[in-house]
């Protein structure tokens, strides 16, 4: 019996709710609780995502890590940071302001060895040609008086046979022969000593280059202050902090800024369909998320082209990031004290 109630427990249910249906039933016999109204207005739902930056700075990228000099080479998508000047420090044009990781240090020894060897080779090669040339002029001036003396030989035409004097003609000739061989000689070696000089300062030349490349790939493992500022940390959005000495990023990142003075400013995003409530002039408030603390800012501009929320906050991981938004630029009226570049906040519009 048990078994045969569970059976037609379904069927009673489905006749319940079809009761419960009817036509003469009304809402509030089925719930007498009332409905509370939820459109009220959320106040946090209007608020934007923006972050602080300097209101008036040059920012500097990480470098592109790779290296080619002579038989040296690598590269690398990512790059480390093993010196970053402090956050708020002031610096000079030209002064080193980040350095990064350069793993080519040895090649700089090979390149020394190479330009030495290329250095002795051709005072090497100098030295012994020289002697080589020196010895052959000896040799031609001792076979032009070899040939004088002959020549002298063959003015005792009337003191000598006619055979004797056959002879000496004979030696004349030979004399003259070796004279003139051995100066040609000296010309071709000479034309020699010019052709390897050449070469040996072009090798030379070549050597030097590459140390002058090595060091241009040194110098440009490290970030110089283009102009007088104040430097401000760019943010690390792999670790959602502030850059820091030690991170590791790719090429391109924004590693930090060099603010010209101590203006600050707020960068926030706008969704695509509330682009209409943001123009240039407008006064916006900035909301310190820590404090609460309102700050007025003024639009300057924004971005003519949308680009994914994801991109422009730079965390990919975010729920809305591949929604669409507007990036604005609002300078504060006044600096804030307690805020610095790398913040974030939220921004109410007006």
């Amino acid at each position: 019996m048990l078994r045969r109630a569970e059976l037609w427990m379904p069927v009673i249910w489905m006749c319940a709710c079809n009761w419960g249906c009817q036509p003469g039933t009304s809402a509030e016999e089925l719930d007498p609780q009332p409905i509370h109204d939820q459109a009220e207005p959320d106040t946090h739902r209007r608020l934007l995502d923006g972050r602080i930056v300097p209101g008036n700075a040059t920012k500097m990228h990480a470098v592109k890590n790779s290296f080619r000099v002579g038989g040296w080479s690598g590269r690398g998508s990512w790059i480390k940071l093993v010196h970053l000047v402090p956050d708020g420090k002031e610096v000079e044009a030209g002064e080193i302001v980040a350095r990064f990781d350069f793993r080519w240090e040895r090649a700089k020894a090979w390149i020394t060895e190479r330009l030495q060897k290329a250095r002795a080779d051709a005072e090497k090669s100098g030295i012994d040609l020289e002697c080589e040339l020196r010895a052959m002029k000896v040799e031609e001036q001792k076979l032009a008086i070899e040939a004088e003396r002959a020549a002298v030989d063959t003015l005792k035409e009337k003191a000598v046979s006619a055979r004797q004097m056959e002879f000496y003609r004979i030696l004349q000739k030979i004399a003259q022969f070796e004279a003139q061989a051995v100066g040609q000689r000296v010309v071709a070696l000479e034309k020699h000593l010019e052709a390897e000089k050449a070469y040996h300062e072009k090798n030379l030349a070549r050597v030097e280059s590459d140390m002058v490349r090595y060091h241009a790939y040194e110098s440009r493992f490290q970030l110089r202050a283009p102009h007088a500022g104040v430097i401000r940390h760019a943010y690390n959005k792999r670790e959602r902090r502030k850059m820091q000495k030690g991170d590791g990023l790719p090429a391109g990142d924004v590693v930090l800024s060099i603010a010209r003075d101590e203006s600050l400013a707020v960068r926030f995003f706008v969704p695509e369909h509330r682009r209409d409530e943001v123009q240039p002039g407008q006064m916006v408030v900035a909301v310190d998320i820590g404090t609460d603390v309102e700050y007025p800012a003024v639009v300057r501009r924004a971005e003519p082209i949308p680009q994914e929320l994801g991109f422009l906050l730079e965390n990919d991981r975010l729920p809305q990031a591949r929604e669409k938004a507007f990036a604005v630029m609002a300078e504060f009226e006044k600096t804030p004290e307690n805020l610095k570049a790398g913040n974030e906040v939220k921004v109410r519009l007006r």
